[in-house]
């Protein structure tokens, strides 16, 4: 949002339906990651935004939405993870049991850093 724009009645409904189906809120975080595929091979990848049960992220290989991959380092560790979403080459991955101290390590991350924004993505 740029300074000094006032959100409109409908820029704050378009942002309240995102953030209500959502289960943790997101929170802009740019880090390097790979993207273990189920054949062994790997794939770096750039998170765009984190929350405390998944991350979005941009990597040039095509991916099917239900795919399970592993992600690393996910809370200081590897983590399962299920393609949820795909907008081109942006990619929404829900974690899969996260162990507490990867949990732990999400939200102490999550509380540093500033909530994240849907462009329009829908990711």
């Amino acid at each position: 949002m740029q300074t000094g724009h006032t959100q409109t009645a409908i820029e704050v409904q378009q942002t309240s339906t995102v953030l209500d189906r959502r289960r943790s809120a997101r929170y802009r975080f740019s880090a390097p990651i790979i993207v273990c595929l189920a054949d062994g091979s790997s794939v770096r990848a750039i998170t765009l935004e984190i929350s405390e049960t998944g991350l979005s992220a941009c990597l040039n290989v095509p991916l099917t939405v239900g795919e399970k991959v592993h992600l690393e380092p996910v809370g200081g560790d590897r983590a399962g993870a299920i393609v949820r979403r795909r907008v081109g080459s942006v990619y929404g991955f829900e974690c899969l049991g996260l162990n507490a101290e990867q949990l732990k390590q999400l939200r102490a991350l999550c509380t540093r850093l500033p909530l994240y924004r849907c462009g329009g993505l829908g990711i």
